[in-house]
């Protein structure tokens, strides 16, 4: 009875195993295999291979499989030492179908030198890249700024004056001049700046046989406005790198432009001299406000009173030396009243340097005259006349000061329109009835809007 009993629950057993390895065989096609490749795709992407830095801590970016372990070595293609720094691939956000990202922070790269910047990288399962497969670049790291060294200075005078600025300044009433400086072939140019304003080398030559690099750079004078006739400027004079190490020097310039003294007669009857001159940048803008008598539809000629640049016309000797500006008329912007977009597309009177005489009254006439009998472009037949430099700061422009008045003049202060103060720029416009006479119709030179202060 024992043996038939043990032999009635032998079979089910049986059917159970076999009806398990049924199962199991079943389920093997949906096992994820084990995953014995090495990451791929992995790279560094900053720094730039082959770039130069002057930070001797970085932070080293790149492209890893999510959930690597990322070990950076600096010098050390075996890892024989510890890693310079360590981080874990994360999912790109937003995905880029590139694999995952990784950061390592803080990575010391020590002294200067050439670095090799290699990344050690493991995956999840242990795998990882081969040492000839793993990415790999080359940095330099360069701290040390190059030489500068000041020359000369062309189209000014030193004065001997101990201040703040040291034993004394240059000083210089041209509209230019030329700075003569050396560095060495370490650096990849030269500039002098003062702020946000950089000039950059006219002429830059090497010398094989020394390395040393001889420069010469053109510096304008900065614009004499806001009732200043002098300033006194502190620039940098420097020579840069690859790494953006840079070697720096002062040099102070004194500006100083003066009118000339000839007594001559205003629109307005009274008898003064020109005592101030106003000059641009490149892109710099002036303009002056006008009335325009309900008669008037149009402006037809712009005057302007230019002043001497003190510089030879380089063509000629004989001749002046203005160089092109573009005339402009502008709509007037409401409500602000000041000038706005322009109501000419600018027009360049002439090509090269002038043959204008310098010291008087010069008119422009426009090829095609501006219509001002839009009241929403120019309100009751209100606008704006004047000029836009197009090189260094000529021409020069006179100003009177007649305080306590304004003329409505504004000058563009690279985010603004300002006012000048108690001055009234010699800009004129003349308008007429018709937009070309022929003989025919009337025309007048306007004065200026004042402002009372």
């Amino acid at each position: 009875m024992r043996k038939l009993h043990a032999r009635r629950y032998m079979i089910p057993a049986a059917v159970l195993a076999a009806l398990g390895l049924v199962f199991w065989a079943g389920c093997s096609k949906d096992l994820v295999p084990p995953d014995n490749d090495p990451p791929s795709g992995s790279a560094i992407t900053n720094p730039v291979d082959g770039s130069s830095l002057n930070s001797g801590t970085i932070n080293v970016r790149g492209r890893a499989e999510v959930g690597a372990t990322i070990e950076i070595y600096i010098n050390d293609d075996d890892y024989l030492g510890d890693p310079a720094g360590t981080a874990i691939s994360s999912p790109a956000v937003p995905n880029d179908g590139l694999g995952g990202r990784f950061t390592v922070e803080q990575v010391d790269l020590g002294d200067e030198g050439v670095k090799s910047i290699r990344a050690r990288i493991t995956d999840l399962y242990g795998n990882e890249v081969e040492r000839a497969d793993a990415p790999t670049i080359t940095i330099a790291l360069d701290q040390t700024p190059p030489p500068v060294a000041f020359e000369g200075i062309e189209g000014a005078e030193w004065v001997d004056d101990p201040g703040f600025w040291g034993d004394g300044y240059w000083e210089s009433g041209l509209p230019e001049v030329i700075v003569s400086g050396t560095t060495d072939t370490s650096a990849m140019g030269a500039r002098i700046r003062n702020g946000l304003d950089e000039h950059t080398t006219s002429e830059y030559v090497t010398d094989p046989g020394t390395g040393i690099v001889s420069f010469t750079i053109a510096v304008p004078s900065p614009p004499l406005s806001g009732g200043h006739a002098d300033t006194l400027i502190n620039y940098s004079l420097e020579a840069f790198d690859a790494a953006r190490n840079v070697g720096a020097e002062p040099l102070f310039v004194h500006w100083e432009v003066e009118g000339r003294e000839e007594e001559l007669s205003h629109d307005d009857g009274v008898y003064n001299s020109f005592d101030h001159v106003v000059t641009g940048r490149p892109g710099q803008k002036m303009a002056v406000r006008f009335q325009a008598p309900t008669w008037a539809n149009y402006v037809t000629k712009i005057i302007y009173y230019i002043a001497n640049d003190q510089v030879p016309n380089p063509t000629d000797p004989q001749l002046p030396s203005t160089e092109p500006f573009t005339a402009y008329v502008w709509r007037v912007t409401v409500p602000d009243s000041l000038p706005g977009p322009p109501g000419n597309d600018g027009y360049v009177p002439f090509s090269g340097y002038a043959e204008y005489p310098e010291d008087e009254w010069v008119s422009i006439t426009f090829p095609n005259a501006v219509n001002i009998m839009d009241n929403a472009h120019y309100p009751d037949k209100k606008f704006f006349v004047g000029l836009e430099w197009e090189y260094r700061n000529n021409p020069y422009i006179y100003e009177d000061y007649s305080e306590p008045i304004a003329f409505n003049s504004f000058i563009w202060t690279w985010s603004a329109w300002e006012l000048r103060i108690a001055a009234d720029t010699m800009i004129r416009a003349v308008v007429s009835d018709v937009p070309s006479l022929d003989g025919k119709g009337r025309e007048v030179v306007l004065i200026p809007t004042r402002v009372e202060r």
